[in-house]
């Protein structure tokens, strides 16, 4: 069994024979060597210089952002300048921009797609898809499904009966496979003569 019979070499207090300093020594020492990673300066937990380059670098970033307006609710707002080409404030803001005109969304080429794709990117045809699906509880008409992948179907074609395109009695709520059994669905209601028309509009 270990006996104290043994000082200190710092504060002469009696040790045990096998170590060489006391406890509060020992620890005053270990504190005195991990000076040397923080090179001379005090032992904390965190190294000042690190942290100085880190505000210097976030500062950085900060002056390099670029002030920009937003184009739906003329917000103000900074972005990077890896995101140059944003132009709405938020998500909300360009979808609604992009409903309002399509000609400021990012991949515009000029009104290149059919007048069925481009009437039907307008806020006046989603307006009326919800309104259908709203009034049918979001069910089919003819299975009584609801929910899933529902499309809101055209009763008299869209391309036979421009004036009843936005009307909500002339649309109901049918699931996909209901959708394709229609006589109406894609070209099965349209004479082979009329159909390359249709196509060019």
């Amino acid at each position: 069994m270990a006996r104290r019979n043994k000082k200190c070499s710092d504060c002469d207090t009696l040790i045990l024979e096998y170590s060489k300093r006391c406890n509060s020594c020992a620890q005053k020492e270990r504190f005195t060597r991990m000076d040397v990673w923080n090179k001379g300066l005090p032992n904390t937990w965190f190294n000042p210089k690190g942290l100085e380059a880190g505000w210097k670098a976030a500062k950085k970033k900060r002056e390099l952002r670029i002030n920009k307006e937003c184009k739906w609710c003329e917000k103000k707002f900074d972005v990077q300048p890896c995101l140059d080409r944003i132009q709405c404030c938020s998500r909300s803001c360009t979808k609604r921009l992009q409903l309002q005109n399509s000609e400021n969304h990012p991949n515009w080429r000029g009104g290149k797609g059919t007048e069925r794709h481009r009437l039907m990117g307008k806020e006046e045809y989603v307006l009326w898809r919800t309104a259908v699906f709203i009034r049918d509880n979001y069910t089919c008409q003819e299975c009584n499904m609801r929910g899933g992948e529902l499309n809101a179907d055209h009763i008299k074609p869209w391309s036979l009966y421009p004036e009843l395109r936005y009307a909500i009695d002339n649309g109901r709520t049918l699931c996909v496979s209901c959708h394709r059994q229609t006589d109406t669905w894609g070209f099965k209601g349209i004479p082979r003569d009329e159909r390359r028309v249709i196509l060019r509009r």
